[in-house]
């Protein structure tokens, strides 16, 4: 793989500060059309976690809904975004890099990355599936969008590794298919409970597309 495109975890960070300061608001203040889906899978007295949750738009309808919910991300400038804006009792905004989380074992009954996982490569990935395996209760949710290999956005970028490209901003972003998904969670001891697969129109910077991704509720066996 090319070193130039390759980014350690210290440049993908700087990438996205650089982004964030530079477009702020990128995605927009609303939710993605995905949560009216977690609001029948989580319970409100679920501790939520949320992880690469940019500057907080979803977390914060979560909030407003009354569900506690920690949102984490790794860019600083994205945290300082949502804490300027975003005001509840319910949210709160931590800057963490969702690769390195340290939370104790069982600490969170349910955690939520909406697009956040599309960032990052297979061994990343993995890492985090991981993590989250820890983290998560017996019993506790993990509740996940991904990309479709049958995205507007697939195959338009440099392909670095399989079903993963190098988008002209300098985005990374992995596409899955279904197969991929399910052995995932089959690896790390999640079973699927509902796998939907929609399409919503998105904001993205001066952009609006399409978006086609897996929408996926599992819980941890």
């Amino acid at each position: 793989m090319n070193k130039k495109i390759k980014k350690s975890d210290i440049e993908m960070r700087k990438y996205w500060d650089k982004r964030y300061k530079k477009e702020e608001l990128i995605y927009g203040k609303r939710h993605s059309i995905a949560l009216k889906y977690l609001l029948k899978y989580i319970g409100k007295k679920e501790k939520i976690l949320e992880i690469c949750g940019g500057y907080g738009r979803n977390a914060y309808f979560l909030a407003k809904k009354g569900y506690k919910i920690k949102c984490t991300e790794a860019s600083r400038q994205a945290i300082n975004i949502g804490k300027n804006i975003y005001k509840n009792p319910n949210l709160s905004l931590e800057v963490k890099n969702a690769l390195k989380l340290d939370y104790f074992k069982g600490a969170y009954q349910a955690v939520v990355s909406i697009y956040g996982l599309n960032s990052l490569d297979r061994k990343n990935v993995e890492k985090i599936f991981r993590n989250i395996s820890r983290i998560v209760k017996i019993g506790g949710k993990f509740c996940n969008i991904f990309l479709s290999t049958d995205d507007v956005e697939f195959a338009t970028g440099k392909l670095i590794a399989k079903n993963t490209f190098v988008l002209k901003d300098g985005q990374l972003v992995k596409f899955f298919t279904l197969s991929e998904i399910e052995e995932l969670h089959r690896k790390y001891g999640f079973k699927i409970e509902k796998c939907l697969k929609i399409k919503e129109r998105r904001k993205i910077a001066d952009k609006t597309i399409t978006s086609r991704f897996f929408l996926v509720l599992s819980r941890k066996v």
